[in-house]
């Protein structure tokens, strides 16, 4: 994932200088003690980075998981995947950054037998397929994001077994790049219809996984030094810490919810639970959800859904989102068997029909 650009120049040796040229002595040991400040202000400023980006990480792995302890859904084992994976490469990549003994052995695995970025790579790159198809939760993963899949796979497999080049080792770091770019695309396509802080969302998706292929370009053949930068690029630290810190905002929102919302919500679902089990009707339609196994908050999203409601209109009434709203639809409709609403309001009169008022 990350860009490695370790350079085998020596950099000058200014104490020599200086003694072959007593008279630039001074100038050459306030060099020397600028350089040195320099570089304690940058370690000290990337190591309160690495620092916030760890947090974030483990911040959204933590609550990802908690979600998934709560409600026992798919999407939060995928994210607690995701921001894992991500922890554990920003963990890594701290860890070049300031050992040199490991730096050394790191960058010749990467630059020899990549394993672990292999790994990371992949599994990254499957989370975010899997992801964005929960959020169009009424499609299925094609044929065709298999294909790119496997073709992202061979090729993060074959690139390390090619001659040793700048080109080789661009083209590797790339590959992951290019995925991200393509799946920013797609996501873009699926939020350009919703609000505008979608809309920031999905722009951002696609810009940043450009800059941060042309950041690394220049790292590769323009910069080749090794400076303690070198083990990182920032647009995906940007990209994927953004996302973190959204997650996290998303989570503590659920968790921390005024009371008064959850008594206005648990209002809000008797009144829409009534609206359909008035009279006669509660014991059918109770049985009807009994019989096709749906939970109670499905229970609930049926009901609006019989009267007539549109997903934002469930969405604003029970305090949940809207691919939450898609995601209890899917699985209403993969429980009863039905493809659409109409089919779903017909299948519940036919039920209805052998018992009648």
């Amino acid at each position: 994932m990350h860009c490695f650009t370790i350079s085998t120049k020596p950099l000058p040796n200014l104490i020599h200088i200086a003694q072959i040229h007593p008279l630039t002595a001074n100038s050459c040991f306030a060099i020397l003690k600028k350089n040195s400040k320099d570089e304690k202000t940058m370690n000290i400023l990337l190591y309160l980075y690495d620092n916030l980006l760890v947090i974030l990480y483990a911040c959204a792995c933590l609550m990802a998981f908690c979600g998934y302890l709560n409600k026992r859904d798919k999407a939060p084992v995928t994210i607690t995947v995701l921001f894992f994976c991500l922890l554990l490469n920003q963990l890594i990549t701290s860890m070049a950054e300031f050992i040199p003994e490991f730096a050394h052995v790191y960058d010749a695995a990467y630059r020899n037998m990549p394993v672990f970025n292999t790994v990371i790579s992949t599994v990254i790159a499957i989370c975010l397929l899997d992801l964005f198809y929960l959020l169009v939760p009424d499609k299925k993963i094609s044929r065709c994001e298999y294909i790119i899949l496997l073709v992202f796979f061979l090729i993060l497999l074959v690139i390390p077994t090619l001659k040793n080049s700048l080109v080789n080792l661009f083209l590797y770091s790339a590959v992951f790049l290019l995925y991200l770019l393509y799946r920013g695309i797609t996501f873009c396509y699926l939020l350009h219809k919703k609000s505008r802080i979608h809309y920031i969302y999905s722009c951002a998706a696609v810009l940043l996984p450009l800059s941060g292929l042309i950041e690394n370009f220049v790292k590769i053949f323009y910069r080749s030094s090794s400076g303690i930068d070198s083990y990182r690029i920032f647009s995906l630290d940007f990209l994927f810490g953004s996302a973190a810190a959204s997650c996290i905002y998303t989570y503590m929102q659920k968790k921390a919810a005024p009371r008064g919302w959850e008594a206005a919500a648990k209002s809000r679902i008797s009144e829409s639970a009534s609206c359909i089990q008035s009279g006669g009707e509660m014991d059918i339609f109770n049985s009807f959800c009994e019989a096709y196994g749906l939970t109670p908050r499905e229970q609930t999203i049926l009901s609006e859904l019989l009267n007539h409601a549109t997903y934002r209109q469930i969405s604003d009434k029970l305090l949940i989102s809207f691919f939450t709203v898609k995601t209890h639809v899917h699985s209403i409709r993969q429980k009863t068997g039905v493809r659409s609403k109409r089919e779903l309001s017909e299948l519940y009169e036919r039920y209805k029909d052998p018992h009648p008022e």
